[in-house]
């Protein structure tokens, strides 16, 4: 089977142990993921995307920003988004990437 890296669950673990300033042991944080796993272990869940109305609004700030001189690969790392994702929002407002 191939290694397909962490799962979701050790992402999020690993976002917030770098993220948190509360002085949590190792072996708290194994406690933690331990009940998480207990209780959603194996189970499918989804992570809804964006509303409509963010998604129109998020858009029009990058075809904005697009039209004011910003670059595809800064507008990418600016709103986490594929090179497509860019693409995709910028034909929703009527913008042809150069």
């Amino acid at each position: 089977m191939k290694d397909r890296g962490p799962d979701l669950l050790t992402r999020i673990m690993d976002m917030l142990r770098a993220d948190i300033d509360i002085p949590i042991t190792d072996e708290q944080w194994r406690s933690i993921e331990r009940a998480m796993r207990q209780k959603w272990g194996g189970k499918h869940y989804s992570v809804p995307g964006m509303s409509k109305k963010l998604a129109e609004a998020r858009n029009i700030k990058i075809s904005k920003d697009y039209k004011g001189g910003v670059s595809v690969p800064d507008i990418m790392l600016k709103y986490g988004l594929s090179r497509a994702g860019v693409y995709k929002a910028l034909n929703k407002t009527g913008n042809e990437p150069a």
